[in-house]
């Protein structure tokens, strides 16, 4: 006796192409990374949040294909590791050779919003800004 299931597989793999979740909603993440990468030209755009240092995007792919960190996201890829592999990666970049930034979260909260400082950057002019 001959079983038929329908569907299966072609055996093909399509390509994919480089989408991101779409929304409407653009998240500070993602406003600083733009600013910085369009005033600056930077490869990735580290961001403190809370004990973890996140990128999103472009830069969250990049930690994907040369760290294999999990993306993750709902509107927009994001990536991460913990504060206290700052060091470890930082290494890690500096023998990439790419321009790159890493934003701290200050302590003291402004009308409730959490300010973030350049606090390294491979490119003159970065360091000290606040967003």
């Amino acid at each position: 006796m001959i079983k038929i299931y329908q569907g299966g597989s072609t055996g093909l793999e399509q390509q994919k192409a480089k989408r991101y979740p779409k929304s409407k909603y653009k998240g500070i993440k993602v406003t600083i990374t733009e600013s910085l990468k369009k005033d600056f030209d930077f490869d990735l755009v580290l961001i403190q949040c809370g004990s973890f240092y996140e990128a999103v995007d472009d830069g969250a792919e990049f930690l994907n294909k040369h760290f294999k960190l999990k993306l993750h996201g709902v509107n927009h890829y994001t990536t991460g590791f913990p504060d206290g592999g700052l060091r470890k990666y930082k290494k890690l970049l500096d023998d990439l050779n790419i321009d790159y930034c890493v934003l701290d979260q200050l302590e003291k909260r402004k009308e409730n919003k959490i300010e973030r400082v350049v606090s390294f950057s491979t490119i003159d002019g970065a360091d000290g800004l606040i967003f």
